[in-house]
């Protein structure tokens, strides 16, 4: 699994493009060392883009997952995260997470279509906004 991130500080929009064969220990890895960095801001919204990664994740997999996410508020906090897929089983895993994670303070939701994703991860910005 590889993972590269940028930060569209126009947009203030994390991406991150994940490719290659996911698996939860890569994940919890990659989520330590992200979360670990200095400079690491887990409130920004963000797009996680799996349409180039493939997975072979169990539900039972997806649940700790989400477990994981949501007892680590170092790697993400207070704001949305769009999950960014293209197959209809990653869809529907993804949805799965959303739903073991919305107990956390992230909300989560799947899209198949980058600008709806955008859109939507955007939404919270201007609220977070609104709202200060």
């Amino acid at each position: 699994m590889q993972i590269s991130r940028t930060m569209d500080a126009s947009k203030h929009v994390v991406y991150a493009t994940v490719t290659g064969e996911i698996t939860m220990d890569e994940v919890r890895a990659d989520l330590m060392r992200v979360a670990a960095k200095k400079d690491h801001q887990p409130e920004l919204p963000g797009i996680i883009d799996m349409r180039k990664a493939t997975t072979h994740l169990t539900a039972d997999e997806i649940q700790q997952l989400a477990g994981f996410v949501t007892a680590h508020p170092k790697v993400v906090r207070s704001t949305r995260r769009a999950l960014l897929v293209e197959t209809d089983v990653m869809f529907g895993l993804y949805r799965m997470f959303s739903a073991y994670a919305g107990n956390s303070s992230v909300e989560f939701e799947v899209f198949r279509d980058e600008q709806k994703a955008l859109e939507w991860v955007q939404q919270a910005d201007l609220q977070e906004k609104k709202g200060a």
